[in-house]
Parts: structure tokens; sequence; C-alpha cells
């Protein structure tokens, strides 16, 4: 419980992950989306906007505004009418915001890497193709295998829960208590039960303490 309150690495909005990882789901889709909200809040509350860029601010505006230029110099041979290649230019122009934020992958290596957190194990691409079948979800409302592809939506469920059980684990106990490995066979390692339990407890006294300041402040 201590851990809770004073956890060894200072981290934001650990209240908020912990009920997204609790949260109860009657079907595997929504259980994805719950994981990937945890582990995307983790990264938000965690990384200053500086982590997040792959350029300096200033450098990528230098940047930006060259891919610009280039941009309307190309445009006149992608359509006859004015007004088609300004609709392409602003469209392509909006876009390159994009290019200078860090990829999801590599927030989770920053933030892993910052709080010594063990990735590995966890299957190659296993957390992009985690990603994508959120997404599938998220916009189709249903998931999608790839062809050829011989994971579902459970392993998908699995490979992030797993990582947010070892980017949980060092905030709430001491690591010498469990070395969490991967758990692709079951459908819960013994890490990620101990830490629901010791999460649920601690959601449960938080709770309780800010209902006890409210009727005090009454």
């Amino acid at each position: 419980m201590r851990s809770y309150f004073e956890p060894p690495i200072d981290v934001k909005n650990l209240k908020f992950a912990i009920k997204w990882f609790c949260m109860k789901a009657s079907y595997r889709e929504a259980t994805l989306i719950t994981a990937m909200t945890v582990l995307e809040n983790l990264i938000d509350s965690n990384l200053s906007e500086q982590d997040t860029l792959i350029l300096p601010q200033k450098i990528f505006e230098k940047l930006r505004k060259a891919l610009s230029n280039e941009i309307k110099s190309q445009s006149k041979d992608w359509a006859s009418g004015q007004d088609e290649r300004d609709a392409y230019v602003k469209e392509l122009c909006v876009r390159l915001s994009e290019l200078k934020r860090r990829s999801l992958m590599d927030k989770i290596a920053l933030l892993a890497k910052r709080w010594g957190v063990d990735l590995n194990g966890i299957p190659d691409g296993g957390i992009q193709g985690a990603k994508r079948a959120r997404d599938q979800v998220v916009h189709r409302g249903h998931y999608q295998p790839t062809n050829g592809s011989s994971r579902d939506l459970h392993d998908h469920v699995l490979t992030i829960r797993e990582v947010v059980v070892r980017s949980c684990w060092p905030l709430l106990a001491s690591r010498e208590i469990i070395n969490p490995t991967w758990t692709a066979s079951i459908s819960q390692s013994p890490a990620e039960a101990l830490l629901a339990r010791s999460a649920r407890q601690a959601i449960r006294f938080f709770d309780r303490l800010n209902s006890i300041q409210g009727q005090a402040m009454l």
C-alpha cells in the first residue's frame, strides 16, 4: 500500500491506469482497448512534450517549410485544376505535423528504459500487432487478422497486458518479490494476478480516503 502513495518511481496518473487495468470487460475487444488505454495513459502522463518529439520544434519547422515548398512545387503534376491542387497541398501540409512525433513503440521503449522495465520475451512485433488490432476494433468494430497470421485477438490482449504488468509492477512493489516472465500460454501471469489484487486494494483505500476527506469538508 505504501508503494502506491510513495512509489519508488515518480509517476503521474497511476490511479487512472490502475482503474483501467482492473476494469472488467465481457469481450476481448474491450479488454484490448482498456489495456492499450492503460499503456497510452502512462505514456501521455509521464513523458514530456519534448520526450515525444523526434526533432526540436525549431529544427522541425525548417524541415516542414522545406517539405511544404516541395509539395507545392510537385502539385502541378497531380491535377489540372487549381482548386484540386490546392486541396491536395492543404491536406498533405496538415499531415506534416505528424512527422515530428515519435512512434508509439519509440515512446514505450523510452518509458521502459527510464523506469527500468524489462521487455525481453515480448514477441517481435507483438506490440505493433496489438496496436493494429486495437485500431481495427475502434475503427471497424471488429478484428480481422492479416492473411497468414497465427495470432488471434487473445494473443494481442495477453501481449499488451503483459507489457502493462511489467511497466506498473516497479511502481507498486519491490522487484525482488517476483520476476514477471512472458506468459502467452495462460490467461494471467502470477505477476498480473498479484498486481491486480494490489491495485484493487489501493483503489479501494484511495476512494475511501477521498470519501472521508469529502465528509470532513461538509
